[in-house]
């Protein structure tokens, strides 16, 4: 299973992110693609796969390449490899809103923890 995760700019909140993490440990972890420019949770991923031994891909926008929309044309790539998303939401970012409505329109299942 590919699993798909993104977050607002900003969310560093470690326990938040591990105590939601968990539900996919042993059940559901085959892959973990981490879909942000968002340095922070790349951090906190490395952090978790230390912990569980999961391995991860990272993807992050190609700006050189798609100018403004970069970050939208990565959430339609990541559509495309995900079988679950679980988004870290604050309710105003337009990336992870834009994903989670993505993800909705193409029947994914989707986790939005706010």
């Amino acid at each position: 299973m590919n699993l798909v995760v993104s977050s607002f700019s900003g969310f560093k909140d470690f326990d938040k992110f591990k105590r939601h993490m968990k539900m996919f440990d042993e059940k559901f972890f085959v892959s973990c693609i981490v879909s942000d420019s968002n340095k922070k949770l790349l951090e906190l991923v490395e952090m978790y796969q230390e912990e569980i031994n999961v391995g991860a891909e990272s993807f992050t926008p190609n700006f050189k390449k798609d100018g403004a929309s970069a970050i939208f044309k990565l959430n339609d790539n990541l559509i495309e490899m995900a079988d679950t998303i679980i988004v870290f939401h604050n309710g105003k970012d337009k990336k992870v809103k834009d994903l989670i409505s993505k993800a909705y329109k193409n029947q994914i299942n989707t986790i939005i923890i706010f």
